[in-house]
């Protein structure tokens, strides 16, 4: 996780690269929301942002018909959730451990197929 970068694009959209890596189901207040793992993000320039992100697979990455491996681009608001700390704590200004969301991705699209894609 690139601290430095994060504190600055806190809030920003952002234009991000990511890797689709597997799928999966967690439960919500809702019921049952279907996840994707994206792995390898880094910012349109290659500057990695983070390792791995699980979000909830939206109506525009389902219509991408993604498949693990594929390579996808996206813009999304880079935020750090402002966590609670009480008095007596110490807090530090790195933002170490404090869980980061990519929220309302938009413009979203493949750049590289995965490997099985391509050969068919």
């Amino acid at each position: 996780m690139n601290n430095i970068l994060l504190r600055q694009l806190d809030g920003q959209r952002t234009p991000l690269e990511a890797t689709v890596t597997q799928f999966g189901v967690t439960e919500g207040y809702k019921g049952y929301i279907r996840t994707v793992l994206l792995t390898h993000i880094t910012t349109a320039d290659g500057t990695p942002l983070l390792d791995e992100y699980w979000c909830a697979l939206t109506q525009g990455l389902k219509a991408l018909r993604l498949q693990p491996g594929d390579r996808i681009a996206f813009c999304a608001r880079v935020k750090l959730v402002r966590t609670r700390t009480r008095r007596y704590f110490r807090v530090t200004s790195v933002p170490e451990g404090r869980p980061v969301t990519l929220n309302r991705p938009t413009h979203l699209r493949i750049i590289l197929l995965s490997e099985a894609e391509a050969t068919h």
